[in-house]
């Protein structure tokens, strides 16, 4: 009872209740994945297709930053790991991107898998995370178009509590050289968590990153969203309210039947917790899901009234 009581005032306290539309102007910033990157390119030359320049323009000012997967993670040894190049056929269109829209920012995406053996990804990342930096940091250094941001999804659970310090201790280090996110699911679902940590812990131990709140990423129904969203809240902490962006993907589920105003709704509700991050599943995949209910719309309608606190006007 004590607990839900403390929850409940902490929960208080975080929110103003102002709605999207009522805040002062501040920095609400608004990320993309990308899924597949040749979703985004004119085949034949590789640069940005009409469509989906026509698509980016429009849009560009609620996209502050696009994350296609760059890289992926190879096991030296057992003391050693390293980031490979993970090949890409949008390069010339995210130049292009760049070029025309100053202000948008390009984040290198990558991550590792589950951890199955005593050599895995993130317990030798752990046991040498200065060679794994070195090796990323050589990598956004060379890599043909200018990285802004380091994306990195984690999904391993098998760990002991050395390796998640160790962890931590790596993207800690790393967060002093760039700016970075890291997805995790922030949730009390009964399943073991990434990195076997709270949020919270984490956000502790490596306090410069930003968490990509997953909890909220499987949900597209009009009612399960707020209930996700705070059990994030707990999960992180209302004192590390501004290290959490919150993940959502419309295409990872049934998502044709929210209705524009209840993701208005929605968008409010973030306001109102102000939180000032959204991570969005993804920009291709978004902007194709026009053709069914007109879903790809109304969510890009809903992150132009989240960004500016205006109803577009369509």
């Amino acid at each position: 009872m004590y607990k839900v009581l403390f929850l409940v005032l902490c929960f208080v306290g975080i929110t103003d209740g102002l709605k999207c539309s009522e805040k002062k102007i501040e920095e609400r910033d608004i990320l993309y994945w990308i899924a597949n990157p040749a979703n985004l390119i004119n085949p034949s030359t590789n640069s940005c297709s009409v469509e989906f320049l026509a698509n980016f323009s429009k849009y560009q000012h609620i996209i502050n930053s696009i994350g296609p997967y760059l890289w992926k993670t190879d096991v030296i040894n057992s003391t050693a790991a390293q980031v490979v190049y993970n090949p890409d056929v949008a390069t010339t269109c995210y130049n292009e991107l760049i070029d025309k829209f100053p202000q948008l920012t390009l984040a290198a995406s990558g991550g590792i898998s589950e951890c199955w053996n005593n050599n895995c990804d993130a317990k030798v990342i752990g046991r040498n995370p200065k060679f794994f930096i070195d090796s990323l940091t050589k990598y956004i250094r060379n890599y043909p178009t200018l990285i802004n941001d380091v994306w990195i999804d984690f999904e391993t659970k098998n760990l002991n509590s050395n390796d998640t310090q160790n962890i931590n201790e790596f993207f800690n280090e790393l967060s002093k050289q760039v700016s970075i996110y890291r997805y995790a699911g922030c949730v009390h679902n009964g399943e073991p968590a990434y990195l076997n940590e709270t949020c919270k812990e984490f956000t502790e131990g490596a306090p410069r990153v930003v968490v990509q709140g997953a909890g909220t990423y499987w949900d597209n129904t009009p009612t399960g969203f707020k209930k996700i969203l705070l059990d994030m809240v707990s999960d992180i902490g209302v004192q590390n309210i501004n290290r959490l962006s919150v993940a959502v993907c419309p295409c990872c589920s049934h998502y044709d039947q929210i209705t524009q105003e209840e993701l208005y709704d929605r968008m409010d509700l973030l306001c109102e917790y102000n939180i000032t991050s959204i991570s969005a599943f993804t920009l291709d995949e978004i902007l194709q899901l026009y053709g069914v209910n007109n879903t790809g719309g109304r969510w890009m309608n809903a992150f132009t009234y989240y960004k500016t606190g205006v109803v577009p006007n369509n």
